[in-house]
């Protein structure tokens, strides 16, 4: 369409000033329309300008459409590759991981024979499957050799433990049966040293005499250890009878029985609130005799002898100690405390068979208690033990 512009039209100045060229412009109608426009000239100054308008929508309607069609076309295949990447991520990548941590944490509980069961993952995820698989199954053939050797391990520990326990009960019924016929003989050799020292001492010298007195000495020696044995024995074959039983009223029995072999001396005795507990109450006395016997015992050189006797509620468990100022002992040989026949001191300065701590240890052992004890030299010693506060009983 030719037109031929005169100067009432609104977009006359953006063609006068541009002289040429194209514009998108309203037309007198009001229309949006790219016009392409010139000057005309004949040697002189431009006076007459000839413009094409096309309607815009007329010259946009086709790129618009393809426009349309390329970003339609777009959204699809990036949708498209969007979709293939999310499921070649899930296949290859994501569930082999997911897989990968399951199995770790499946393994971490136990289960050593969890696999990954990964085949189709990228090199390096495949690579670190396999790797993983290869040290479960390694771990989980340790474990079945671990768990073979633990079988043949206890049933080894099951045969020993018999065997020890027979030949325990073995020793028990030769160390009772000894004792107790060595019972009579030395009550005849003590008594028939006792009457050939009345009835012949006046005509003994003094050299047969001394022979004498230590024949008997001997033989009441020998009598103590006979009777300790006897009882060490007893305590192992002896039926437990548990209940509950307070434990400062077998303390203050036991002390009531010792004024006798104490009246002489100054002791203070310094006795804490104590438990009741569940024991076996003839058994639990013998280890305060003892224990206590122990503590004057060692104590006898003190001017002033101090005894102290107490306890402590620790978390499943009572303990007590008996605390003395006495002789005292060196902690190198404080595990020797507690055996059959052993002595720290010489019979001279303390007597006694070394039999009366060992029966202390086995008493609490049957009941599921601990024994130790702690010591210096000229400062005294600490006898502890404990009893479990649920009522329970080990093997003799």
């Amino acid at each position: 369409m030719l037109l031929v512009l005169v100067p009432t039209i609104p977009a006359l100045s953006t063609i006068l000033n541009k002289g040429e060229g194209t514009a998108e412009l309203r037309g007198v109608d009001g229309v949006p329309r790219l016009y392409a426009f010139t000057a005309t000239r004949d040697g002189r100054e431009a006076g007459l300008f000839v413009s094409v308008g096309i309607p815009a929508s007329v010259a946009y309607g086709e790129t618009k459409q393809i426009l349309a069609v390329n970003l339609a076309v777009l959204v699809v295949v990036a949708t498209l590759a969007l979709l293939v990447a999310l499921i070649y991520a899930n296949r290859h990548i994501l569930h082999p991981i997911a897989a990968l941590s399951g199995t770790t944490r499946r393994v971490a509980a136990g289960e050593l024979q969890a696999r990954t069961g990964i085949l189709d993952a990228p090199g390096e995820l495949n690579q670190l499957a396999r790797a993983f698989d290869e040290m479960t199954a390694s771990l989980q053939r340790q474990r079945a050799e671990i768990d073979g050797l633990n079988a043949t391990l206890e049933g080894r520990v099951a045969e020993r433990t018999a065997q020890l326990e027979a030949l325990n009960q073995e020793l028990e019924a030769f160390s009772y049966s000894v004792s107790h016929d060595l019972r009579a003989p030395l009550r005849h050799i003590a008594a028939f040293a006792n009457l050939v020292r009345e009835e012949a001492a006046p005509s003994l010298n003094e050299e047969s005499a001394r022979h004498l007195e230590i024949i008997c000495s001997v033989t009441k020696r020998m009598g103590h250890l006979v009777d300790d044995l006897l009882t060490f024995s007893r305590t192992g074959r002896t039926e437990m009878r548990l209940r509950p039983v307070r434990m400062d009223e077998v303390v203050h029995e036991v002390l009531q029985e010792m004024k006798r072999d104490t009246e002489n001396r100054i002791i203070e005795w310094n006795v804490e609130p104590l438990p009741q507990v569940m024991s076996d109450q003839s058994m639990l006395k013998q280890v305060w005799v003892n224990l206590l016997s122990n503590a004057v015992k060692y104590t006898r050189h003190r001017d002033r002898a101090e005894i102290h006797i107490g306890g402590q509620n620790h978390e499943g468990e009572f303990e007590f100690w008996v605390r003395d100022n006495g002789a005292g002992f060196d902690m190198q040989y404080a595990k020797k405390l507690f055996g059959v026949f052993e002595r720290l001191h010489q019979p001279e300065e303390f007597e006694g068979t070394g039999i009366g701590l060992a029966n202390v240890r086995r008493i609490i052992a049957r009941h599921g208690g601990r024994t130790w004890a702690e010591g210096r030299v000229g400062e005294g010693a600490v006898f502890y033990f404990t009893l479990p506060k649920s009522a329970r009983q080990s093997g003799p």
